[in-house]
């Protein structure tokens, strides 16, 4: 895929309480999209919905650093075809005990919205502090 996007949801302390008083054995929910990026005039041509290229190309030009309502961004997709299964998140601490739903349905977005996000990625990069010292100390 061009582009995959995980949301990750964090449960409240008081939310991970069974009514039995056990506790859930999952500490975060996280909701995966693929993206597939399309011609400009896909959209056109199509007749397809733009609705989620336009809702990524606002949240990176408008919206950074705001709040974001992803209801419509969600309820727009087939969610009940989707893989869910127990694993970890997949940047460090790389905790345990994640419930992930990775969204079968791909999405597609312009190439002039996926060139945004491959910006904004260069930005975040640069922030990134102790980086790994090459490709091995990664890899380990």
């Amino acid at each position: 895929m061009d582009l995959e996007m995980h949301i990750v949801h964090s449960l409240q302390p008081e939310l991970t309480q069974a009514p039995a008083g056990t506790k859930s054995q999952f500490s975060h929910g996280v909701l995966g999209f693929f993206f597939r990026a399309v011609k400009d005039d896909y959209f056109l041509n199509n007749e397809a919905d733009d609705f989620h290229d336009k809702f990524l190309s606002t949240m990176l030009t408008d919206q950074v650093g705001t709040k974001i309502d992803m209801t419509s961004f969600v309820t727009k997709l087939n969610y009940n075809k989707r893989w869910t299964y127990q694993g970890s998140l997949t940047t460090s601490p790389f905790s345990e005990g994640i419930l992930w739903n990775v969204i079968e349905q791909v999405i597609p977005i312009r190439q002039s919205t996926l060139d945004k996000f491959l910006e904004y990625r260069k930005i975040e990069q640069s922030e990134v502090f102790a980086p790994f010292a090459n490709e091995q100390a990664r890899e380990d």
